[in-house]
C-alpha cells in the first residue's frame, strides 16, 4: 500500500481513494464528537447522583422528631441498647 498510485495514470484510483480516506474521517470525527457528548452528558448524570446520594445520606444521618414532644433521636441510633434502657 506504501507505493500504490504512484503512477501518473493511477491518478483516478489515488483520488478514488482519497475521497474515501476523507469520508471515513469525516465519519469518525463524527462518531468521536457524539461520544464525546455522550461521555459530557453520563459525567452530569453521575454528579447529579453523587450529589443526591451525598444530601440523602447527610439527611438520613441528621436527627428527626419521632413523637410529637421535643426529644429528637439520630437516625443511627443503637435501637436494641434504647429499647432495653426503656424497659429496665
Amino acid at each position: 500500500m506504501q507505493f500504490m498510485g504512484e503512477l501518473p495514470q493511477q491518478m483516478d484510483a489515488n483520488l478514488r481513494m482519497l475521497t474515501g480516506l476523507q469520508d471515513r474521517l469525516r465519519s469518525n470525527e463524527s462518531s468521536l464528537r457524539l461520544l464525546e457528548e455522550r461521555r459530557v452528558f453520563l459525567e452530569t448524570q453521575v454528579k447529579m447522583l453523587a450529589k443526591a446520594i451525598r444530601t440523602t445520606a447527610t439527611e438520613n444521618a441528621q436527627s428527626v422528631s419521632l413523637s410529637s414532644g421535643p426529644t429528637t433521636y439520630p437516625l443511627r441510633t443503637n435501637w436494641p441498647g434504647r429499647r432495653r434502657n426503656l424497659r429496665g
